[in-house]
C-alpha cells in the first residue's frame, strides 16, 4: 500500500513541478513579447482588451497589411465607430476593414477568421492581441487555419508589466487556459479574451 501512496506523491510532484517550469516559461514570454517589425496579407484583431483595435488600426493605415479584419466585434459597433476613434481610417474603411461580428470568444475568432481567410485567399496574418492572449491565441489559430503564415503582433497594455499584481493573475488565468486548450480540453464557451 505505502508503494501506491509514494507512487501518488510522486506523481503530484512531478505534475507540480512541471506545472510551475511551464508557468515561469509562460509568464516571462508573456513578459518579453515584444511587436515584430514586419507585414502580411492581413491585419487580425481579436477584441477583448485595451489597445487591440487601435493597434490594428495604426497597423493598417502604417501599410503593414493590405486588410483589416476584426473578430468578435460588439454587434452595436459599426464603422463609423472606428472612424471616429481614427478619422485618418475613412480613406481605407471601404476597400479594406472587415468587422466580424459572429465570435464571442477565442476559439470562434479563429473559426469566424478562417472563413474570411479563405474567402479573401489571404497568405500571411498579423495576429493582434495582448500579450498574455497570444499563445491560446495563437493555438486555436493553428488549429482552424494551419497552412497560413501566422505572425504575433502583442498588444502591451500600459501598467500590465510583471511587477504588478494584475500582470500575474492575468498570467495565471491565461496560463490555465491556454494548458486545457493545448491538451485540447479547453472550453472556450466562457472566454471573453
Amino acid at each position: 500500500m505505502s508503494r501506491i501512496i509514494n507512487f501518488i506523491i510522486m506523481a503530484f510532484l512531478t505534475l507540480g513541478t512541471l506545472w510551475g517550469i511551464g508557468f515561469i516559461w509562460f509568464a516571462v514570454s508573456v513578459a518579453t513579447m515584444t511587436p515584430p517589425q514586419t507585414q502580411a496579407s492581413a491585419i487580425i484583431v481579436l477584441t477583448g482588451g485595451d489597445n487591440r483595435i487601435r493597434t490594428g488600426i495604426d497597423l493598417l493605415l502604417n501599410d503593414k497589411g493590405q486588410n483589416l479584419f476584426i473578430s468578435g466585434v460588439n454587434k452595436q459597433t459599426r464603422l463609423g465607430d472606428l472612424i471616429a476613434l481614427r478619422p485618418a481610417l475613412a480613406k481605407k474603411s471601404t476597400c479594406c476593414v472587415t468587422l466580424g461580428y459572429a465570435a464571442e470568444n477565442t476559439k470562434e475568432n479563429a473559426q469566424e477568421t478562417a472563413d474570411w481567410v479563405r474567402k479573401n485567399k489571404v497568405q500571411s496574418l498579423l495576429l493582434v492581441t495582448s500579450a498574455y492572449h497570444m499563445h491560446r491565441a495563437k493555438l486555436e489559430f493553428n488549429r482552424h487555419i494551419g497552412d497560413i503564415d501566422i505572425t504575433s503582433y502583442p498588444v502591451v497594455t500600459e501598467g500590465e508589466t510583471w511587477r504588478t499584481e494584475k500582470f500575474w493573475r492575468l498570467v495565471f488565468e491565461e496560463y490555465s487556459k491556454t494548458l486545457l486548450v493545448w491538451l485540447n480540453l479547453g472550453s472556450d464557451h466562457q472566454d471573453k479574451s
